[in-house]
Formats: structure tokens, sequence, C-alpha cells
């Protein structure tokens, strides 16, 4: 009797985990069904766009906007708003897209185009920093879907990204080079004066930039900083704030550009006029430095005034590097700009290191040295004893380089906003205040 008992029990185990089996076997199936269906779906309403969509794409230097256009045969035509390559402006480029099934429908950009340009690990294409691109995605998961916007998120990044219905007035624009030349108005604007507003008594400095705006202010004797990430309407002109900023009771969403007048006013209750003048209220420091918002001064040949030896010596220094001639198995090469990182060291000690960037390849030659600031951190003194270099920058340490090595030994640097205005640069400079001949650097913040 037992034996029978144990054989049913065996067998009733059997039956239920066959069932279970079939069970999950035939759930498996329904949710590939599901995916399936669902990115049949997704690839039927991005096709079915009359007049395609944007796409805006979280970066490390803000959102970049492309227009696509894509086909039910898996090509998507696109247009780039990377100001990088102005020779890219109103060329569409067409590439292949695929929705692949993994924990959730992934959008996949999978031959090279403009998204990929973004992301390539070569500084010198991406226009990043250490090999990274621009730490974003060509890769995205769907997280939401409605009938006009796509929220997505980056596989390795987790960058966010949108895809949002385009007008017909909007691709018109795309296709007329809108969408490059309207992220150039909001960085020309009242070019050489200094930018402001008044919040409720407070003022308020603000800084235009491609795609950020920066609120600079004071709450007694502390500098606050509010820096939000924008989106332009290329038709417009509108900045859209990613995120709402709240400045003294105000919320801002936006900017928006009025065309008759050449003004902006903020998207609020009540509209705000931004103004300009001759000096700023904010110093450089607040936003640049070891470890501020702005990290790094990048340096081309073309924004100094002068490169004259009497007029800036700095500038002729700096001039002479982008003029040396580099022999590279590749062959010949130049330096396309110089980075100067500010940042610290394995001790935590202040440095930093001025880097020849040689155009084509990305390669830097790294030069460093210790700093100190004084306590209002607006001017810092080179310390030319610490001056290091690898092997490679060594070999390169002779001539003009060396000159530039040489010259800022022992210099105190003044940092100071510049009214000298480069392309869309946000643009600033370092005087130096004990030399004996007028020298100053002048570059673009940037960030990591």
């Amino acid at each position: 009797m037992r034996k029978y008992i144990s054989i049913l029990i065996l067998l009733a185990s059997a039956a239920v985990h066959t069932a279970c089996n079939e069970s999950t076997v035939t759930m498996d199936d329904s949710v590939d069904v599901r995916v399936d269906s669902a990115m049949k779906g997704y690839q039927a309403q991005l096709a079915g766009a009359e007049f395609g969509w944007f796409a805006d794409i979280e970066t490390s230097k803000g959102f970049y906007r492309f227009w696509m256009d894509f086909a039910d045969n898996n090509m998507v035509t696109m247009f780039t708003d990377n100001l990088d390559y102005p020779e890219l402006n109103g060329i569409p480029r067409t590439s292949t897209y695929m929705f692949h099934a993994y924990q959730r429908p992934v959008l996949t950009f999978d031959t090279y185009n403009y998204l990929h340009i973004i992301s390539d690990p070569n500084d010198a294409i991406s226009g990043g920093t250490g090999n990274l691109g621009l730490k974003t995605d060509f890769e995205f998961e769907i997280d939401e879907v409605t009938d006009d916007v796509f929220t997505m998120t980056g596989r390795i990044n987790r960058i966010k990204a949108t895809l949002t219905r385009a007008t017909e007035a909007e691709m018109q624009a795309v296709k007329q080079g809108q969408l490059q030349e309207a992220l150039r108005n909001a960085p020309s604007y009242k070019q050489n004066l200094f930018c402001y507003m008044d919040v409720n008594g407070l003022t308020v400095d603000v800084k235009l930039s491609t795609r950020t705006v920066m609120f600079l202010y004071k709450v007694g004797n502390v500098t606050q900083i509010e820096a939000v990430e924008t989106h332009t309407d290329i038709v417009t002109k509108d900045l859209v704030f990613d995120t709402p900023v709240t400045i003294n009771g105000v919320e801002i969403k936006g900017l928006n550009y009025h065309a008759d007048t050449d003004n902006f006013t903020t998207d609020s209750d009540t509209p705000i006029l931004i103004q300009a003048k001759s000096k700023a209220n904010i110093g450089m420091e607040a936003c640049f430095g070891v470890e501020k918002y702005y990290t790094i001064l990048r340096v081309e040949d073309g924004m100094f005034p002068s490169t004259n030896e009497s007029e800036n010596y700095l500038g002729y220094l700096m001039h002479n590097i982008f003029q040396m001639k580099l022999l590279l198995t590749s062959g010949i090469a130049s330096f396309s700009h110089i980075n100067l990182y500010f940042g610290l060291d394995t001790e935590g000690n202040s440095q930093l290191t001025v880097a020849p960037v040689i155009g084509g390849i990305g390669q830097e030659v790294r030069y460093t040295y210790q700093i100190t600031f004084n306590q209002a951190e607006d001017s810092f003194t080179i310390d030319g004893s610490t001056l290091s270099m690898d092997s490679n920058a060594e070999s390169f340490n002779d001539g003009s380089i060396y000159n530039l090595t040489e010259f800022l030994k022992n210099k105190t640097f003044k940092i100071e906003w510049t009214n000298v205005a480069y392309d869309v640069y946000t643009m600033g400079q370092l005087r130096a205040t004990n030399s004996s001949q007028t020298a100053v650097i002048y570059g673009a913040l940037t960030q990591e």
C-alpha cells in the first residue's frame, strides 16, 4: 500500500511539475507576443509621423537635439544641432534603426550616424574628454509612450531622452538649417555685455549658453548658482527649461524670445525682462575653478584679440604653439586647442594641467603644476617648482611649449569675466598680475 501511495505522490508531483512548466512556457510566449506587438506598434507610430520627430538626448554638455524621419523599413534620416560640425547644418544623414526585446523594448541606432558622433571615444570627434564621448547613449529603453512623446532611458549611461512629434513648421525649419541657427541665438544675445534680471528686488546675473542658462545671485554674503539645461524652440527661439527653477519666490519655466524687440523675458506668471550692462555683479570665480561648475578653460588661437608679443605675451606664446607642425606616423598635424584643467591631485592639493591637444586624434600633451588660491578664490599662484610631465610631454617640451611652461612658473592669475566674444562660447579670462608684460589667457568655460 505504501508503494502505491509513493507512486501516486510521485505521479502527482510530476503532473504538477509538468503543469507548472507548461504554464511558464505559456506565460513566456505571451510576454514575447506582447513585447513583439508593442515593438511593431512603436515602429508603426514612428514611421507614421508625417513631419518626423525631435530627439532630445542628454549629454555631459546638455541636451543635443536631432530631427528624425523614421521609415518602416528600419531606415532613419536625421539632422543634427551639433555646433562642432557647422558643415552638417541642414545636411541629412540616413542610417538604420531596430527595436530589440531585452527586459523591455529597446530602440537601437545600429549603424554610425550623428548620434554616434557624440558617443565616439575619440575626443577629437565627439568633443568630449577622457575618451568617453559626451557620456551619452545610442540605445534607449522605452519607458513610456503617448501619441506624441516617447520617454526613454539610455541603456549604458542611463541618460534621459525623448522623442517628440514635430509639426510641419518645425520640419520646414529643420530643413532650412534652423536646428543649429536657433541654437546660436541665446549665446549671441547682448554680446560683449553682461545679462541680468531683477527678481522682486534681487539682482540676478544671467549667463545664456547654447544648452544651459545659469543664474548667479547672492543671498546675504553667499553666492547661489542655478544652472538649468534648456531646449531651444527652433521656430520661436524660446528657451524651454528641462526643469523649472524658483528664484526669490518666482518660478521660471523658461525664457521667451521676442524677435520684434530682440529681447528675452522669463516664462513666469509675471514676465521679467532680461537686461544687460557693462559689468557682471558676480565674479567668474563663483562658477569656475577647482570643484566648481566649470573646471576647464578651452583656449583656441582665434580667441585672442591680439597675438602680438608686445600687446599680449601669453597670446603670443600660445599662438606659436598653434603654429607648430607635428610629424606623426599618420602625417603632419598641429595643436587644435589647449585645455586648462583645474582639479585636485591624489592628496587633495589644487592643481592646474595645461594640455595642448593634437588635432584629428584628440591626444593631449599634459603639463601639471600645483597651484594655491587666495582666500576669495578669485586668483591663484602657480608653484613653478612642481611642474610635472610624462615622457611623451617631455618630448614636446622644447621651443614654443617650453617657453609657455617656463613663463607660467610662479605667475599669479586673476580669474575674470571678459567682454571678448568668440562664436557661441561662454568666455572668461585669466590675467597675469605679476608679469612685467601684459599677459592674458582667453578661453571658453567648459565642463568635464
